[in-house]
């Protein structure tokens, strides 16, 4: 059927390192300690594979190299030209809200979707792309949009405010300088720099305050935390590759690697990614995978030596190597400072993009002669495809059944959520996030708690179904058993052998949540409410104070005001050590984040000294939203000042206008002022955004496989309403009914129906408002 007319194939350089990087990733993929995680970067490299193929059969010859340049310009030009309108859109918004320097907010600028340090790593690759394009061009009509092109790249660039993205420009400059030096005239080098000068100071110009604040490096607290976070990946280096040193812990499993590394610092905060490619390739591939990739980058670099040597290679080509080799070195030096060629299906499209274009150049090894082929290319070549759509497939019904999972579970659709989430497990059996989602079905009405004063040990377990119960801690087993470091998973198998009477482990399992995330409030108080329960009151004030001290907001959840009504010398007591913890800390490290804790915790007691903190935490971190809240809060206790108070609470908004506190805090504020209609227009949003609320490990959850999981992932389901801040459900019903009794009477009735429903119970949900 398949007669090869192969009679002899001629491998190369590159076809050794790509095949090299393969093989590899199989070995690594089959190692892999969550094998869920590693499909897809073997999908990906496969696709590239491909890709790497095809431009050797179809784009070997100089012309169609020059076509496929041409459309990868016309595309950079395009995805530019938006970049710059995201990016004024941004500005504008930015003033609308009162600020003047865009480099605190950066993490808001999202082009097309993409954290801007992503992005600035696909211009840098637009810019050897573009470079390479200029200078095959024979048509001089299209020069002059080729380097308008490159100026407005340069200021993409610029505008993205990365330390590490304007290191690698210069670096590009600086390399290709060093390799043209004997191949141009000296005259026309300082032509090319002047040009690249003058580009780069008219593109700095509209934002030259940010640049040069960038170029500052450390001028900012922003900067010095991202400093100190790069740090903290090279210091944890070690410690996350020791356990898999040869083959690491597969791909996409940093997340996992890093889970059995506590958190060092108060302060920190929870990164999916590390910084650093290199310590990502050493944790995830281990010195096995590490040094393939070294093997690789050193054929493709044995290439371009062998070329530059060569006296049969023109000066032209020599330039053109020049290029990719300057744009290679730079995007290589880039992911020191920023990891996104395997965190960014973009960058590591362009990157690959860029080597392809040295297929050209490329130097044949031997030439295999082969006698008889009748099937076995064809073949290989089918069997990839049908492996690959295999996995594509089950991986896309996977997540198709969680997704219709999620959407039942959220509308309490007991039926239609069983029927997906089952599908889903029986897809994959051994998926964390399935497992989780799984544990969160069968619990959701199986493990009912009440915190109350009016209970003897404040908390009560109201309703518990021992079967389901069992069920549920099968599947929290077994996720333990794939990630022994999940503190989440930890914290809830706890809560599950405490229902069941089993203290001891439940008390166990609890502190190892606490030494893997020390800083996580809802585990304290869990350990608080644990303690109470068995009357172990001797470390009930200890981890309540770390609850306050790590998470100021627990002081307005109905946790904290019912242990008040009912311990209230315990929950002064507790509070007034978190003050002068913080008050301590403070003095020895003069760190923001500290700083904002202790104002919130001041802010009734002490509004005068909370203020003071406030100011100085919004002039050194201005990209923090509840202190704007706060300090509009103290404002409109002390001044009339309407315009004052509307710019700290229109500056919190625009940070996070999702934030259910700050509505519930804005809606209070213009009740206050007898503005009804905009005081119900915020309440109406807290109350919809609270529904919404998510577990703090909710990033973790999704980034571990990337399947999504309930944002309530916490056991028991109601513990995550009892230790967040009140939204002031009933309040705001009360208020809804007295306007609507007027103004809509109709509406009089459902809102009737609110006031008593939630004078009863916690308010959990999203509804549907008239």
């Amino acid at each position: 059927m398949f007669k090869s007319k192969i009679s002899s194939i001629t491998i190369s350089y590159l076809d050794i390192g790509f095949a090299i990087l393969f093989i590899s990733e199989i070995i690594t993929a089959f190692n892999s300690s969550y094998p869920f995680n590693s499909i897809s970067s073997y999908i990906r490299l496969s696709f590239m594979l491909f890709l790497y193929v095809g431009c050797k059969l179809f784009f070997k010859d100089s012309k169609k190299q020059l076509l496929l340049l041409g459309v990868l310009v016309i595309f950079s030009a395009v995805l530019v030209v938006f970049t710059i309108n995201d990016f004024i859109s941004f500005q504008t918004k930015l003033e609308l809200a009162g600020f003047s320097s865009s480099i605190n907010f950066k993490h808001l600028y999202t082009p097309f979707g993409n954290l801007i340090n992503a992005w600035s790593s696909v211009l840098l690759l637009f810019i050897p792309l573009n470079c390479l394009f200029l200078w095959k061009l024979r048509n001089k009509k299209w020069v002059f949009l080729v380097y308008l092109n490159l100026f407005l790249i340069c200021f993409c660039i610029l505008s993205s405010f990365s330390r590490g993205a304007y290191i690698s420009l210069f670096a590009f400059i600086f390399i290709f300088n060093l390799l043209v030096w004997d191949q141009f005239s000296l005259k026309r080098i300082l032509l090319y720099n002047a040009i690249v000068v003058f580009f780069i100071c008219i593109a700095a110009i509209p934002i030259n305050k940010d640049v040069l604040t960038t170029v500052s490096f450390n001028a900012t607290e922003s900067q010095q935390r991202s400093t100190s976070s790069r740090m903290s990946d090279w210091q944890n280096t070690k410690e996350l590759i020791k356990d898999k040193p040869i083959l690491g812990w597969g791909q996409g499993n940093f997340i996992l690697a890093q889970d059995k590394v506590a958190f060092q610092k108060e302060d920190s905060v929870f990164c999916p990614r590390t910084q650093n490619t290199y310590i990502n390739l050493l944790v995830e591939r281990g010195v096995f995978g590490f040094s393939c990739y070294l093997v690789f980058l050193g054929i493709v670099f044995l290439v371009l030596l062998r070329n530059f040597k060569s006296r049969t290679i023109s000066s032209e080509d020599k330039i053109i190597m020049s290029l990719i080799a300057s744009g290679i070195l730079a995007i290589l030096l880039r992911e020191f400072t920023y990891a996104s060629i395997f965190e960014f299906n973009s960058v590591f499209f362009m990157f690959y993009s860029l080597l392809f274009f040295l297929i050209r150049y490329d130097i044949p090894f031997r030439t295999i002669h082969l006698a008889k082929l009748n099937y076995s290319i064809p073949s290989l070549f089918l069997i990839a495809i049908a492996t690959l759509l295999y996995i594509n497939i089950s991986k896309v019904l996977i997540l198709e059944q969680n997704d219709n999972f999620l959407k039942s579970f959220y509308k309490d659709d007991f039926k239609s959520s069983q029927v997906s989430i089952n599908k889903a497990v029986e897809l994959a059996p051994y998926n964390s996030s399935i497992l989780k989602n799984h544990s969160l079905f069968l619990l959701k009405n199986s493990l009912e708690i009440e915190i109350s004063e009016k209970h003897p040990r404040l908390l009560s377990i109201t309703f518990i179904n021992k079967d389901t119960l069992q069920l549920a801690s099968k599947d929290l087993k077994t996720i333990l058993k794939l990630n022994p470091y999940d503190d989440e998973n930890l914290h809830n198998l706890a809560w599950v052998y405490f229902a069941l009477g089993q203290q001891k482990t439940a008390q166990d399992l609890l502190t190892s949540a606490i030494k893997l995330d020390t800083y996580n409030s809802t585990y304290h108080i869990s350990k608080v409410l644990f303690d109470l329960k068995q009357e172990n009151n001797s470390e009930v004030k200890i981890h309540l104070v770390k609850a306050l001290r790590y998470s100021p907001e627990v002081l307005e959840s109905i946790f904290f005001k019912e242990l008040s009504k009912k311990h209230p010398k315990l929950a002064k007591e507790s509070k007034q050590i978190a003050i002068s913890d913080l008050y301590a800390a403070i003095k020895i490290n003069n760190n923001t984040i500290l700083k904002a804790r202790l104002a919130r915790l001041l802010l009734e007691e002490n509004p005068k000294k909370a203020k003071q903190l406030l100011q100085e935490v919004t002039t050194t971190l201005p990209n923090l939203s509840r202190p704007w809240l706060y300090l509009a809060y103290i404002n409109s206790l002390e001044t009339n000042d309407t315009l004052k108070i509307e710019k700290s609470y229109q500056k919190s908004l625009f940070l996070n206008p999702n934030d259910f506190l700050l509505n519930t805090y804005y809606g209070n504020y213009y009740m206050a002022q007898d503005n009804e209609k905009k005081g119900l227009q915020f309440f109406r949003m807290s109350l919809l955004s609270y529904s919404a609320i998510k577990s703090s490990n909710y990033s973790k959850n999704y980034f571990f496989s990337n399947i999504p999981v309930s944002g309530n992932s916490i056991i028991p389901n109601n513990l995550l309403y009892y230790t967040s801040p009140d939204p002031q459900a009933l309040p705001i019903f009360k208020a809804f009914e007295k306007y609507h009794q007027i103004k809509h009477p109709k509406y009089k009735g459902f809102y009737s129906k609110m006031v008593k429903s939630y004078s009863q119970r916690i308010f959990k949900h999203e509804l549907e408002l008239p």
